[in-house]
Order: structure tokens, then sequence, then C-alpha cells
């Protein structure tokens, strides 16, 4: 790191002709050193949700079960989540991630408004609930939800 005393810079245009004169002080002024990369790294407990999830909700009466996709990718050092159905348009979601006990769990809102909590229970499984928003077709508000890694 060079230290060079400097205090103002005074620039005079004269003629056309831009002339830059420097008053020196002693002030330290830190000269063409490049800010180091600021380093985001992932807690090593949350790598293991990287990966896209595939899984079924059951439904309520003599509906089929519906399916679900979660992709969670990394960038710089964050989670990313997108979530949808199968054959469908993925769209972001809010993913939260905490330490819970011993076990890693992550949370979010889906588009429709359903709040789901999951729990990683083994590096390619993720099980939990699904709380559906009021008012949003018959049967019980709460169902369970397994996903599991598909790569």
């Amino acid at each position: 790191m060079a230290r060079h005393p400097a205090a103002a810079i005074v620039v005079l245009s004269v003629a056309g002709v831009s002339l830059v004169f420097i008053a020196l002080s002693n002030v330290p002024v830190v000269v063409g050193q490049e800010q180091p990369a600021v380093k985001h790294s992932l807690n090593p407990r949350f790598q293991p949700l990287i990966g896209t999830w595939e899984g079924r909700v059951p439904s309520a009466g003599r509906e089929e079960r519906q399916e679900h996709v979660l992709v969670i990718s990394e960038n710089a050092g964050q989670l990313e989540a997108r979530h949808g159905h199968p054959g469908g348009r993925l769209r972001r979601v809010d993913l939260s991630v905490d330490l819970v006990e011993s076990l890693v769990r992550v949370s979010f809102r889906t588009h429709a408004g359903h709040n789901v909590t999951l729990n990683l229970i083994r590096d390619d499984w993720l099980s939990g609930v699904i709380v559906k928003s009021a008012g949003r077709g018959a049967g019980t508000p709460e169902r369970k939800i397994q996903l599991e890694r598909k790569n």
C-alpha cells in the first residue's frame, strides 16, 4: 500500500488548456489499490438444500395428489428458490432457512399464498407441511408434503 501526501486538487483552465495542481499535505492517500473481492460463503449445513426437489401433497376428496417442484440454488452465498408445479411456471419465492435443534428447516410462501415448512431429513429428502391459506378449497388446511431431490 503506497501512501502519498495530498490535500486538494486544483484545476486551472487557461486558453482551453487545463492544468492540474495538487496541493500537498500530510494526509495519507491510498493510490492504486483495488478493493478486495468480498467473499460470500454458504453455511455448509445448507449446501445439501441446493438442487431440484419434487414431490406430492395428498389432496382432499377424490382429487389426485398435487405435485410440487422446488428448485434451490446458491448466489453469492445466499440461497434462492423457485417453486411451482411440473410443466408449469416456477416462480421465485422468499426462502427462509434456519437451524432448528439439529435439523435444517426451510420455509416459504407459495404464489397461491400457502405456507410451506420443510425439514431436511436426509441429504435427498425434505419433509414437512403445507398450510393452505384461508378460503382456498375444501378439506383440512394443513397437509403433509415430502420432496425428494432429483439432482
